[in-house]
């Protein structure tokens, strides 16, 4: 309703003999922050994320962890936030890393404020090598180079007895793979 007390809810008043009683509230007018952290350029919930939401003379107002649901933190006094996101420790870009600030968070009269905050999730990319002049053979043994679109290496391992290797918490993107050695006795494969 936009509404809330600062004053008790219950007061006893006293009326007396042809007196007059009074009650008095100091109402403040209220609304909402709804808080949404999720997989960049979808709708998908990020659970793990710790939410801290705190007032203009930085008291902190709200401290939650997302599941799989919107955060909403009702009742908050008119006025100015901030919202810090704290990335679940693996899993997306921002794992680890800084926390992300979104400031200023105007709460106004009645109405709920949405932020969504977006992290940037991880995959991973297995390149398996084959012999060249029979792709149903596996090459173990050689040495794969993975490079960003910069042509910045950003990760690098030798390929398993299934001719693979996995690279790990890469960032969505184009990636080239290269092989630079040789098992012993491989004359020729292809990535």
């Amino acid at each position: 309703d936009g509404w809330d007390t600062t004053s008790v809810v219950k007061q006893v008043v006293t009326v007396p003999v042809n007196g007059l009683g009074q009650a008095r509230y100091i109402m403040t007018q209220t609304g909402a922050i709804e808080v949404s952290v999720v997989e960049k350029d979808t709708t998908v919930i990020v659970p793990g994320s710790t939410v801290v939401i705190t007032d203009a003379a930085d008291n902190e107002v709200y401290r939650g962890v997302t599941d799989d649901a919107v955060i909403n933190v009702p009742d908050l006094p008119v006025g100015n936030y901030e919202i810090t996101v704290t990335a679940p420790d693996t899993g997306y870009e921002e794992s680890g890393k800084a926390d992300i600030v979104v400031t200023p968070v105007e709460v106004t009269a009645g109405h709920t404020t949405e932020k969504e905050v977006e992290l940037n999730p991880l995959g991973s990319l297995t390149v398996t090598v084959v012999d060249k002049d029979n792709t149903s053979v596996v090459v173990p043994g050689v040495k794969v180079t993975v490079k960003d679109s910069n042509g910045d290496e950003v990760g690098s391992g030798i390929t398993n007895n299934d001719g693979q290797v996995v690279i790990k918490d890469l960032p969505v993107g184009t990636y080239t793979a290269e092989y630079t050695d040789f098992a012993a006795g491989s004359t020729s494969a292809q990535v």
